[in-house]
């Protein structure tokens, strides 16, 4: 991958495989103040809040009866076959293992985040785990391309709500890999809680959702640990979204298997960057095209953050999908907001691939439209997309000459029911600008928006990007 030197402005920064499935945002929450109107109205505004809100809503407080039990403790009740295996490297010298599937370890606590160290092997298997009778995900016990078994890694159950509950991790049917589960030691509470640039970075998130009416994405000590692994990998060895087996400090080669690692088995994206500050690299993928977009995904409902490094560092943001769902309306979400004030006025356009091929940069700052669909019912078209008009006017109405990017022009065919328009030049500071929009969306569905926004009070550039898309692009993680 291409790397960016320090004599470049701002960050340099990449986006994740998982981007191209992760672009038609979806989610569940009432609908906000910038929710579609009916289809058939056409004429109206985007009525967006006007002040910028952080609103990281804060997990509740743990009240937990701290337990730290190895594997031999009477408080986890056993089914099934298991096994103990000695292992200097395991805690206490052992670990349980089992291969036969249906088998099970079952233990109740206290507490809102728990840590199951567990061995995973060249040959380990899958497991199921259970909170209160509900299924929590898959558990692996062993990372594609890992050359020798690791010990006492931990995988986090996060943000459960406070009081008793009753955990069951039940051996599932072999994988790929093998069939073997390890269990070492718990740990209740996980005692792996972030740091305060890692919570910095979550509210930092949130600040931009929040400006969109966007539901907040919280914090999870997991993607954290894993964003925070590839944060200090990337220091080491380079940006990348890829680790090298056998390289110091290898958890897994794609993002998916570094989430899997410690222990969370859902949908996941990443980006990274490289600058000077963390909340700095946030700025940047917010103020671009395509990094903009996992931000702005409905569906992401939980990430990890990571920085490493002295005053050139690696941020990393992975975002999780646990417990998504579908909005019950349409809804349309614009940026910058509406009446949002001192929006940057240009895009030095480092992406790869680039959003403007053949174009100069810098050019405006990019302004986008992202149309949330609820569910689709049998038999609903996904061909529908026209866009109409997307023009983008100073407050005098006179006509900005723009580039435009949508579903049918995108030159890489990352947009998904999503417009961007970038004047062809930066915007003017201290000014007023208005957007209109109109079209009807991927199902056919009219929408027609308009709203304004002013820029900063002097020229800025939002900084340079690099985007790599791997190979496999498209595929979720």
């Amino acid at each position: 991958m291409a790397m960016t030197t320090r004599s470049q402005l701002g960050l340099a920064a990449t986006v994740v495989a998982g981007l191209l499935a992760l672009l038609a945002p979806d989610g569940g929450r009432p609908a906000s103040p910038i929710a579609a109107q009916p289809a058939q109205v056409l004429d109206y505004s985007l009525h967006l809040p006007v002040a910028a809100r952080s609103e990281t809503v804060p997990a509740p407080q743990p009240s937990p009866t701290p337990w730290a039990a190895e594997e031999d403790d009477p408080g986890i009740e056993r089914t099934g076959a298991w096994q103990v295996v000695a292992d200097p490297a395991a805690s206490a010298g052992q670990y349980l293992m089992s291969s036969e599937p249906g088998s099970s370890l079952r233990f109740r606590f206290r507490g809102t985040d728990l840590a199951i160290y567990r061995s995973l092997l060249t040959d380990g298997g899958r497991a199921s785990l259970t909170i209160d009778g509900q299924p929590y995900g898959e558990m692996v016990f062993s990372i594609p391309q890992l050359d020798e078994p690791r010990h006492q890694v931990p995988a986090v159950v996060d943000r459960l709500t406070d009081g008793g509950h009753v955990a069951v991790l039940t051996v599932l049917a072999a994988g790929s890999s093998g069939a073997k589960v390890t269990f070492d030691r718990l740990a209740v509470p996980s005692g792996l809680d972030p740091s305060q640039t890692q919570r910095s970075m979550v509210d930092r998130a949130n600040h931009y959702r929040g400006l969109t009416g966007l539901p907040p994405i919280h914090g999870h000590r997991a993607i954290h640990l894993a964003a925070q692994a590839h944060a200090e990998y990337c220091a080491e060895h380079g940006l990348s979204h890829y680790q090298s087996p056998g390289t110091p400090g290898f958890i897994g080669r794609p993002f998916g298997d570094r989430t899997r690692y410690f222990g969370y088995g859902w949908p996941s994206s990443e980006v990274a960057a490289m600058g000077p500050t963390a909340i700095g690299a946030v700025d940047t993928w917010i103020n671009s095209v395509y990094h903009r977009l996992p931000f702005m995904d409905y569906r992401s409902t939980e990430l990890g953050a990571g920085y490493a490094g002295q005053r050139w560092g690696t941020s990393v943001i992975d975002f999780g999908m646990r417990g998504w769902s579908l909005p019950s309306e349409r809804r349309l979400v614009a940026f910058p907001v509406h009446n949002q004030t001192d929006v940057p006025t240009s895009f030095s356009g480092n992406e790869m691939p680039n959003p403007l091929p053949g174009q100069s940069y810098p050019t405006g700052y990019p302004i986008s439209l992202h149309i949330i669909q609820p569910p689709a019912s049998s038999g609903q078209r996904s061909d529908g997309w026209q866009l109409s008009t997307a023009s983008l006017r100073e407050a005098t109405g006179q006509a900005v000459p723009a580039y435009v990017l949508d579903p049918a022009t995108d030159p890489n065919k990352l947009l998904r029911d999503a417009v961007f328009i970038l004047a062809e030049r930066p915007l003017a500071p201290r000014s007023r600008y208005v957007v209109t929009m109109a079209g009807s969306d991927s199902r056919g569905e009219p929408f027609q928006v308009e709203w304004s926004f002013t820029t900063a009070g002097a020229f800025q550039a939002t900084g340079g990007l690099q985007l790599t898309l791997p190979a496999e692009a498209g595929r979720l993680e």
